[in-house]
């Protein structure tokens, strides 16, 4: 196995344990943050979709905006382990606020939707730099997300770990095609059997830049 690789792997791992070190320690409003102590130089960046850890949900968020009629969207795609989605929420509106609240507004979305099912660990990704610095308390939230990180922080106290990442573009695919669907609709959609598919395809383009391990 070629060395960047099995260093990365190493790093993956230690992030996972950095992740559920929470466990062992009381919840409180201060989120954690992501752990890069262990990330060396040599390790190549994961500009891609990556399987969360076992017993995990992983929950991509995105939002999107059209100026010209104040329409937002939100999509937020909910996958397991080996990457099967368990649902597909597309949120309209008529409102359109700026770009970084609609972002909050999504990571909200996404804990409210997974608040009474059967998970307790979760993983919140998306690719807004600010809104996840912001929720794992490495900058103080600007006024305007600072009510909507506070809701995140507080329905976080509901799991057993809540974590949050800031992903690159390339790796939120899906999530940014249901965001930019829901422009195109004046309702709340649920996918959670059959799953359209428009969707299913950039599903499958995702997990095509999955790393082997």
């Amino acid at each position: 196995m070629p060395p960047f690789i099995s260093n990365w792997a190493m790093a993956e791992w230690i992030e996972f344990f950095d992740v559920l070190d929470l466990d062992s320690h009381e919840q409180t409003s201060s989120l954690p943050s992501v752990s890069t102590a262990a990330l060396s130089h040599d390790i190549p960046p994961t500009n891609r979709w990556v399987c969360p850890p076992s017993s995990y949900i992983k929950l991509n968020v995105d939002s999107s905006t059209r100026q010209r009629d104040f329409r937002a969207g939100i999509g937020i795609v909910g996958r397991t382990l080996m990457g099967a989605i368990l649902f597909i929420k597309s949120i309209s509106s008529s409102t359109c606020p700026s770009p970084r609240v609609l972002e909050a507004l999504a990571v909200r979305e996404a804990l409210q939707h997974v608040l009474f099912g059967q998970h307790c660990h979760i993983i919140v990704k998306g690719d807004a730099k600010i809104v996840y610095q912001s929720l794992n308390g490495e900058i103080h939230p600007p006024q305007d997300i600072v009510v909507i990180v506070q809701d995140c922080r507080t329905l976080s106290l509901s799991f057993r770990s809540v974590c949050f990442r800031f992903v690159p573009r390339i790796c939120n695919g899906v999530a940014h095609h249901i965001a930019h669907h829901a422009l195109s609709i004046d309702e709340t959609r649920v996918w959670e059997v059959c799953f359209p598919s428009w969707c299913l395809h950039s599903h499958q383009s995702d997990i095509g830049h999955l790393d082997p391990l």
